[in-house]
């Protein structure tokens, strides 16, 4: 979902989508304390919201971190990662293929399966 702005409605619009597309509920959702995530979109998200404690950039670092290798590498797999069929394909190269520098240069796979 593709927004020029960002405010309370369409991020509790963003929030519906997710919970349509993932078959299993989502019982609490944690975000920054930007200015889209006050009050009332606490009381209109129907489930547990949870905020980042401010300056505490530890709190959200796998997330963000995450974010980051999204940002880096989805542009040079020319992929959507709104689009299932592209999350599952970027997921399985991620996980299979990408070599990790934090697990001495293999894969996730591979450390399972050694």
């Amino acid at each position: 979902m593709i927004s020029k702005k960002i405010n309370t409605h369409v991020t509790l619009k963003f929030l519906r989508k997710v919970k349509e597309y993932f078959p299993f509920e989502i019982k609490c959702i944690q975000t920054d304390n930007g200015p889209e995530f006050g009050k009332f979109f606490t009381d209109n998200c129907h489930i547990k919201h949870r905020h980042n404690h401010p300056r505490s950039p530890n709190e959200n670092g796998h997330l963000e971190r995450f974010n980051r290798t999204l940002k880096e590498e989805i542009p040079k797999h020319d992929l959507c990662i709104f689009i299932k069929e592209d999350v599952s394909k970027y997921l399985e190269h991620y996980n299979t293929k990408r070599m990790h520098l934090g697990i001495n240069f293999k894969t996730p796979a591979q450390m399972i399966n050694t």
